[in-house]
């Protein structure tokens, strides 16, 4: 039986080898455009020292043998019954397959570590009207949306990986679907909630102020009455015409038995 093991022990060595080599060669990915991938996608959800926010922690040792397809995957085709929602093109993400290799590689280089610090970017503050009624400042909301919304529902609120947002809201109380929507999340969907008091990062202010600007996208959405095509006439242009018409004939006939007597 030693005979045996020690005869096993090179053939054992080999495949560890080349199972290694095998987990070398599938890394692929650029980990330099992928450090850029995650300040554009993940950070918002996974912090910008990828230590944690609203998702998970990055920067530990994951459970399995081959870490890069392990995250490959996840990243690609999200997690079923959480809040990461599929990122590749495949399942209607917005990344390719090279992509998502260069964004695992980049994760794969956090363990034990963390993202250098990148500036936030600057963005310009917009003068919005606010709707009647409604509380919050939708101007300094506009800024929490870029900060924190953009990446999911697009920049200015027209889809990317979560709803549009631009749009009208069929709802008795738009104003609180929406603020209810942003704090608790929803469940079964991968919209988290937002709200400290939640176990999200946005304070009750930056809701009512994200729930202000949101309302606002549906004067953008709004689409105007489309111009009659040329040649067409439209229907009350056509009773318009008709009801002059019938007139017409109604003075015709009276001036005519008037004469008759």
């Amino acid at each position: 039986m030693r005979k045996l093991t020690l005869s096993l022990a090179p053939a054992i060595a080999g495949g560890l080898a080349l199972l290694l080599a095998g987990i070398a060669l599938a890394q692929t990915g650029d980990p330099r455009h992928g450090a850029q991938l995650f300040a554009d996608n993940c950070a918002v959800c996974h912090g910008a020292d990828a230590r944690g926010r609203i998702g998970a922690t990055l920067t530990k040792d994951f459970p399995a043998i081959n870490v890069d397809a392990y995250l490959r995957q996840t990243i690609a085709n999200g997690i079923e019954g959480s809040k990461m929602p599929a990122w590749g093109k495949v399942k209607g993400g917005p990344l390719s397959d090279q992509d998502v290799e260069d964004l695992a590689a980049f994760i794969v280089g956090l363990r034990g570590g963390s993202v250098p610090p990148v500036p936030a970017p600057t963005i310009a503050p917009v003068t919005i009207v606010p709707l009647p009624g409604i509380k919050g400042d939708a101007s300094q909301g506009a800024i929490v949306f870029q900060q924190n919304c953009a990446v999911c529902h697009g920049t200015r609120g027209q889809g990317r990986i979560g709803a549009t947002l631009a749009k009208q809201w069929p709802s008795m109380d738009p104003a609180r679907y929406v603020q209810q929507t942003v704090e608790k999340g929803i469940a079964g969907s991968v919209m988290p909630a937002w709200l400290d008091k939640n176990g999200g990062p946005l304070a009750q202010t930056d809701i009512d102020n994200v729930t202000a600007y949101v309302l606002s996208l549906q004067t953008t959405s709004a689409a105007a009455p489309a111009p009659p095509a040329a040649g067409s006439i439209s229907l009350t242009t056509s009773l318009i015409g008709l009801g002059v018409l019938v007139l017409i004939v109604v003075v015709v006939l009276v001036v005519y038995y008037r004469r008759a007597k």
